[in-house]
């Protein structure tokens, strides 16, 4: 499916029955299957003005759904979202399309979001749609269709079998929630299409907005998705904008935007709502008032504002205004069914009516009838068998809602709360969500005792089921609540403090770690650690696990050791060992890779020693990651495999996905980069399955995702998924793909991105202190200033980048900053040989070389008789071979085809192409140096290398080297005048100049040597400059040297 937006187009027409003339209903049978009528007096049918029978304006897009529904069908799946202001016809349009797929033999399964102010009522739409569809289709038949897993699911999905979800470790139920109504959809629409409609995203719960996120990406068969939202309703910061944009961006849903009608079309529909053809005058009116709005206009039209006798009199102006003309219409007793029915919200029981209003019961039922035949109301089938009414579009119910006294909202929220109180089963539904709706009501009535016990009971019912958005709110209500109230405690049954943490919890699962962090911290405020130190020390724990999830890892670390502080005096147990083994994990990430394996080692046996095989699972998991850095890979990676298979056994779905993270760390450490890419997608595909996309473990594993695929050399896949990465915003993780994207913008010469993004990077990393983040960084930084020509600038990264990791053991991050380091030397000694027009002798190792090399030799030493890893190994020879071209040593040629080999074997393409580069430039024999040129350009064309690119040839150019000819050489070319031939057409006078620059003269001795003023020199430089694309005066030196531009060129320039 591919994203697109369709709009008020050509194609347009109504939607009426075949052989029905345009602007006139055809037969009066029509009339009577389509509109209320009554006799009069013996005499013909009266029509009543009702909705209209056929859609107006709708036929682009009801061919657009008609044929995803055929490709549906056909095993295809389509998504829509279908926007416009209130009244402009979505319901409708979806109507037609319900009618059609069943009429097709497709199941339809209808639910719609609901608008409770500050409340929130979790899976709404899901609950209606499903509980619809049980009803409809009987156990018996549902059974049947889903098969051997129906108990399963029916135990898993609470709107499907009205059980809650067993309590799992890890706190991540929510994706088991959701991979089972996936399950379910499958199997549905494995036997037969499934429509499923959700109405209202506007008002959509977090929750909801995740799960159908899910649907979306996962493409199932014969599933058709379709959703609307009030465009005019989305305010700037509103949840539903973001999750418009990701799903525009993921080109898997086509959106829809339903235009208002113009003059003709509304002529049309009146037409139809009337049941006779109308006058000029009252389409003009019609028009003026609504706008060409369909539900404005059918309200005036039902309502009898269009009517001669309303001409002259002042009409409503508002659409509050507009339903409230029609509601009064009717009788008292309807009025005050409409009024509690829009306090209800949702929908209201025919016996909650009757106990609210205390009508008796024929008034009560001459009311309802009243309300359903003026079509306000519409009637649903429940449990109940009297059923339950709910309002036929929202916008009456809003209008009938706002337009109560604030006393008569007050009592009617009382009388409601009241009765749902006495008798439960007054309530048309009878799930999770019935604690939420009692809270709405007792808040709304100013009852903040009751209000409070029932929102903590939301709250707790909402985790239940994982919908921790919704969770997390009535949790910020319930603690709003406590200073409002006598004796809350007491009340609720619980401290402030459990709420707190409850709360904190809630918000870590819901996505927001900053919320967490300040409900466990004034938890804590509430707890003393002297005589708790268990309760105090637990709370401490989960402090630093949302601190670094806020991106905040010294203070994590910081709560880690005043966690282990607090049971200094406690006997050994499983949150002993979880503490022990995430401080241990802070030496990992510090790079002290030994000193960590000991306390890992401990960890395990204490957990063990225990029975904690959750803390057994998740000391594993970093011990593997210690034991790969140590040169230990083969144990490692059996290590976190331990883990993996712990965490799934437990379904500890965090520790799950830190495991899949790291074991992709270990085997790239390992030189398996085939592998690690292999467990990467496996872990996000679970990842996209369950709904994980916003975790920090999805974000952590498509980091490393990135880093694997741009070490592959796949620059634009890696692009890709790095971008995924810095979508999901997940803040623990926020550092590593704006360094993947900086990689590939240096490596592709978009230099000024490079600059962005490692800007970017550096803001993110200001409270990190881990080592492989800030080497990284600058090791980056290094990167960039040697292809933009500024050996200095690199040096001084390179610097500042073995300061920052400090004591750090990791031996790929240190060996790569040498490296980078080393070649700077080597570009600086070249700088320096060219300015100066030195001889072809090299000078000695600088002062920073030896500190480079004595770096390097540490961490090699640090090994003992272990190897080191197969990318340190490669790393240890690129700075070696940089070192030789410093140097200019002997055998430098045999030195840099070693490190192409080594780089090639870890299927590196990008170093590789590096190292055969400078062996070109040192291979004595052309044929041999012409084939690595024509390596090197075919890697960097598949790379998309531009830099390299442009060395390469330049290198050629001056070696005069082809790879198409049979010696390697190319054909010398002459300019007329005997000089150099250059590609950018230098003039003679620019020539000169350069020649000039080139000996290192400044702007005033040029001038005087060539006879012209310093402001025409400076002309020529700017000139010289942009021809030869280069930034400075040594660039253009460099690249005059390099191509032969000016005459007594140096030796070869590297």
């Amino acid at each position: 499916m591919t994203a697109t937006v369709l709009r008020p187009a050509s194609r347009r027409g109504s939607l009426r029955p075949p052989g029905r003339p345009a602007g006139r209903i055809a037969g009066d049978r029509v009339l009577r299957l389509r509109h209320h009528e009554h006799m009069v007096g013996g005499r013909s049918p009266v029509v009543t003005p009702g909705p209209c029978p056929f859609l107006v304006n709708r036929l682009s897009e009801v061919d657009a759904l008609t044929a995803a529904l055929a490709a549906v069908t056909a095993g295809g799946a389509a998504a829509f979202v279908i926007g416009g202001e209130a009244g402009v016809g979505k319901s409708r349009l979806l109507r037609e399309i319900e009618q059609r797929a069943r009429a097709d033999g497709a199941r339809v399964l209808v639910g719609s979001c609901v608008d409770l102010g500050g409340g929130a009522l979790p899976f709404t739409p899901l609950v209606e749609a499903f509980r619809g569809f049980v009803r409809e289709t009987g156990r018996p038949a549902i059974r049947e269709i889903v098969g051997a897993e129906h108990d399963q699911l029916a135990a898993r999905i609470p709107f499907f079998g009205g059980v809650g979800l067993p309590d799992t470790p890890g706190g991540m139920a929510p994706q088991l929630l959701f991979a089972a109504v996936l399950r379910l959809l499958e199997l549905l629409s494995a036997k037969a299409p499934v429509v499923l409609v959700v109405e209202d995203l506007h008002w959509a719960d977090r929750s909801t907005l995740d799960l159908l996120t899910l649907l979306v990406r996962n493409d199932i068969p014969g599933l058709l998705l379709l959703t609307t939202y009030r465009s005019t309703d989305l305010h700037p910061g509103h949840p539903l904008r973001p999750l418009l944009a990701e799903l525009d961006r993921s080109r898997r849903v086509t959106r829809m935007d339903l235009g208002r009608l113009d003059r003709s079309q509304l002529d049309e529909l009146l037409t139809g709502v009337l049941g006779a053809p109308t006058g000029a005058a009252i389409v003009d009116t019609a028009f003026e008032l609504s706008d060409g709005n369909p539900f404005f206009a059918e309200e005036l039209a039902v309502g009898g504002s269009l009517e001669p006798k309303a001409f002259g009199v002042a009409l409503p102006q508002s659409l509050r205004e507009l339903v409230l003309s029609r509601v009064e219409l009717l009788s008292d007793d309807a009025q005050e069914v409409l009024r509690i029915a829009a306090t209800a919200a949702r929908g209201v029981s025919h016996r909650l009516l009757a106990t609210v209003s205390e009508l008796p019961e024929r008034r009560l039922l001459t009311a309802v009838r009243e309300c359903v035949g003026h079509h306000v109301l519409v009637t649903h089938s429940s449990s109940d068998p009297a059923g339950y009414y709910a309002f036929r579009h929202a916008l009456t119910r809003e209008a009938v809602h706002s337009d109560l006294l604030p006393g008569e909202r007050v009592s009617l929220h009382l009388a409601l709360a009241a009765a749902l109180t006495s008798d439960p089963q007054l309530s048309y539904v009878q799930d999770f969500t019935y604690d939420a709706e009692l809270a709405h009501h007792w808040y709304q009535a100013g009852e903040y005792s009751r209000a409070l016990v029932t929102t903590v009971r939301a709250a707790r019912a909402a985790a239940r089921v994982r919908a921790f958005a919704e969770a997390e709110r009535q949790y910020r209500r319930a603690l709003d609540l406590w200073s409002r109230v006598d004796g809350p405690d007491r009340l609720v049954g619980i401290d402030r403090a459990t709420v707190l943490a409850d709360a904190a919890d809630a918000a870590r699962w819901a996505g927001y770690p900053g919320r967490a962090v300040e409900c466990v911290r004034e938890a804590l405020a509430f707890v003393d650690g002297g005589a708790r130190p268990d309760v105090a020390a637990e709370l401490t724990e989960r402090l630093g696990r949302y601190l670094w999830e806020a991106g905040d890892s010294e203070a994590s670390r910081q709560a880690c050791e005043d966690a282990i502080a607090l049971l200094a005096d406690r006997p050994p147990s499983a949150l002993t060992a979880r503490l022990l083994a995430q401080r241990a994990n802070t030496d990992v990430m510090g790079g002290r890779y030994h000193s960590g394996l000991a306390a890992l080692e401990h960890a395990v046996a204490l957990a063990r020693q225990v029975g904690a095989r959750a803390e057994e699972g998740r000391a594993l998991n970093v011990r593997g990651v210690a034991l790969t850095m140590v040169g230990r890979p083969n144990e490692g990676v059996s290590s976190l495999r331990e883990a993996l298979a712990i965490a799934d056994d437990l379904e500890h779905l965090e520790d799950l996905y830190r495991g899949y993270g790291n074991l992709t760390y270990a085997l790239e450490n390992a030189g398996r980069l085939d592998e690690a890419l292999a467990e990467c997608r496996a872990g996000l595909e679970r990842s996209r399955r369950l709904g994980l996309d916003r975790s920090s473990g999805a974000a952590l594993l498509a980091n490393n995702a990135a880093d694997v695929l741009f070490l592959l050399g796949r620059w634009p896949e890696a692009v890709e998924t790095a971008l995924d990465a810095v979508r999901r915003g997940a803040a623990g993780v926020a550092v590593y793909p704006h360094l993947v994207l900086a990689w590939v913008a240096t490596g592709s010469g978009r230099f000024a991105e490079a600059e962005r993004e490692l800007d970017t990077a550096a803001r993110l990393c200001e409270r990190r202190w881990e080592p492989h983040l800030l080497g990284a960084l600058h090791a980056g930084r290094a990167e960039l200033a040697l292809w933009q020509g500024d050996p200095a600038a690199a040096r001084a990264a390179v610097r500042a980048g073995l300061d920052s990791v400090g004591d750090s053991r990791e031996p790929a991050l240190v060996l790569r900053l040498c490296a980078v380091g080393l070649r700077a030397e080597a570009d600086e000694s070249f700088r320096a040989v060219t300015l100066a027009r030195a001889p072809a002798a090299r000078p000695d190792v600088t002062e920073q070389t030896q500190r480079l090399l004595a770096c390097a030799d540490a961490i090699v030493a640090s090994f003992g008789d272990r190897p080191l890893l197969p990318e340190g190994s490669a790393l240890r020879l690129l700075g070696a071979a940089e070192v030789a071209r410093q140097r200019a040593e002997p055998g430098e040629d045999e030195r840099w085809r070693e490190v192409a080999d080594a780089f090639t074997r870890l299927h590196r393409p990008y170093p590789a192409a590096y190292a055969r580069w400078r062996q070109a430039e040192v291979t004595p024999a052309p044929d041999r140096a012409a084939s690595l040129v024509g390596l090197v350009r075919a890697a960097a064309d598949e790379l998309g290398a531009a830099p390299l690119r442009r060395e390469i040839d330049a290198f050629a150019r001056r070696a005069r080297l082809d790879p198409e000819a049979p010696d390697g050489r190319a054909p010398v070319h002459r300019a007329a005048d005997g000089a150099p031939a250059d590609p950018f057409r230098l003039t003679r006078r620019e020539r000169q100049v350069l020649a000039e620059l080139c000996l290192g003269r400044s702007n005033k001795d040029i001038g005087a040597a060539l006879f012209i003023s310093v402001k025409t020199v400076s002309v020529h430089i700017s000139n010289l400059l942009a021809k030869l694309g280069v930034e400075n005066r040594t660039e253009a030196a460099a690249v005059a040297h390099r191509l032969g531009l000016v005459d007594s060129e140096p030796p070869t320039g590297r």
